[in-house]
């Protein structure tokens, strides 16, 4: 009985391995947010938008880990900032002059469970991509294969959308949202004939909202099946041993 369980138990954690990150949830809806979410903060301008590619800095005030770096980028446009509003724009938000066409969020060193964005005047469909990483233990978050996405066509007025993971403490309201540990490291909406501007960037932060984390990259497969195969010799290997007995080395 000793040696079956050992077996059954090598082989179930050979497949955990092989599996790795089989399970993942994201939940996109549309409309208006119901969750408690905070605005982040970004300051004004600079003028005329920062480098192609330079970031624009903002923050959010988190429970549990006080002020939180917020990174936008974008590697087609030239973002500007609106003080305190959370609005991004291209080069200028008054008047606006020049279309945003992708944006990127993220957290440095910080993964997150749940965001509201509202796009303003998209040309087009908006496509958001997400990826993610899986909550391991505390600090270590195994990044996804491949990301989520998701696209919405253009309504009038209102284009907020909102983005939960399945770790959101409060995933049992969303509509389904099945709770697991799956965390949001970023975010970016494309839309390619352009949208005027996105506003109200709104995150979720409570304390097992936004937690500080070391992604790790998930492991190649060929390392799985390494990793997969080696356990499988080591159980053969004990089984054989648990029914013929340890041996014992003669002096």
């Amino acid at each position: 009985m000793r040696i079956k369980f050992i077996e059954v138990a090598g082989v179930a954690l050979t497949a955990l391995v092989l599996v790795g990150s089989a399970y993942a949830d994201v939940i996109f809806t549309q409309g208006n947010d119901s969750m408690s979410t905070t605005n982040i903060v970004v300051p004004s301008g600079p003028t005329g938008g920062a480098p192609l590619g330079a970031p624009i800095n903002g923050e959010i005030s988190s429970v549990g880990h006080g002020i939180v770096a917020v990174k936008l980028t974008s590697d087609s446009d030239r973002l500007i900032g609106t003080s305190g509003a959370g609005n991004i724009c291209a080069e200028s938000c008054s008047p606006i002059r020049v279309m945003l066409h992708n944006v990127t969020l993220q957290l440095p060193e910080f993964a997150f469970t749940h965001i509201s964005l509202n796009p303003n005047g998209p040309l087009g469909d908006l496509t958001f991509t997400v990826f993610t990483c899986r909550l391991i233990n505390n600090g270590t978050c195994v990044e996804e294969a491949e990301p989520f996405t998701r696209t919405f066509g253009p309504q009038p007025g209102q284009n907020r959308v909102n983005i939960t993971s399945n770790a959101f403490s409060s995933c049992g309201a969303v509509p389904g949202c099945v709770p697991g540990n799956e965390m949001i490291t970023s975010v970016t909406l494309d839309v390619p004939a352009g949208f005027q501007s996105l506003n109200q960037i709104r995150l979720s932060n409570g304390a097992l909202d936004i937690a500080n984390v070391e992604v790790v990259p998930i492991p190649e497969p060929s390392s799985m099946l390494l990793v997969g195969s080696g356990l499988m010799v080591f159980t053969q290997v004990l089984r054989r041993k648990l029914k013929h007995g340890f041996g014992t080395r003669s002096a």
